[in-house]
């Protein structure tokens, strides 16, 4: 519980707050939602860094949105209540929400725990691309994910880092 986290040179607790959550995003594993939001304004909500308090949102928050709930397979249901979601849905919206702060660190926490087998791929795909940047020639983002199937984890990852009662017991490619 010590130490310093930098990004670029610059240790994040020197970091304005908006600053910083436009540079780090974070999904928890089980994140609330305690507004009966429509899935949309909840994505919306991970573009507050990006503009002053209460100012409308510019079109490329709009734009950010959208991509976030295509790239998620959440469009369709991008009006309803977050509460009216299966759980495997609301996981995919406040993936799309992280998503959408378009940071070049994402921070995410067993983000396929509820999926079914088809989203669990999905999702594992999205995260992968995300990470390679938003287009080509761009710098690549950095994508720390917590799993616990070491399967998938050799296929979407390019490092791995095995723990074992919070010690690293293993660190690599995933060969």
């Amino acid at each position: 519980y010590a130490g310093n986290v930098s990004w670029r040179g610059t240790s994040l607790t020197r970091l304005d707050g908006r600053p910083r959550a436009r540079t780090v995003a974070y999904l928890p594993q089980d994140a609330p939602v305690h507004w009966p939001l429509a899935a949309s304004e909840v994505v919306a909500l991970g573009r507050l860094p990006h503009r002053p308090y209460g100012a409308e949102r510019s079109s490329a928050d709009h734009a950010a949105v959208a991509d976030a709930m295509r790239e998620t397979d959440t469009l369709p249901f991008a009006a309803r209540s977050v509460h009216q979601l299966s759980v495997g849905e609301r996981a995919r919206v406040l993936l799309a929400r992280a998503l959408a702060v378009e940071a070049p660190v994402l921070l995410v926490d067993e983000p396929i725990a509820m999926l079914d087998p088809y989203h669990q791929l999905e999702v594992l795909g999205t995260l992968r691309a995300y990470a390679g940047g938003p287009d080509a020639g761009s710098s690549p983002r950095l994508v720390v994910v917590v799993l616990h199937d070491l399967g998938l984890a050799a296929r979407f990852c390019d490092r791995v880092l095995l723990m074992d009662e919070g010690a690293v017991v293993g660190d690599g490619t995933p060969d």
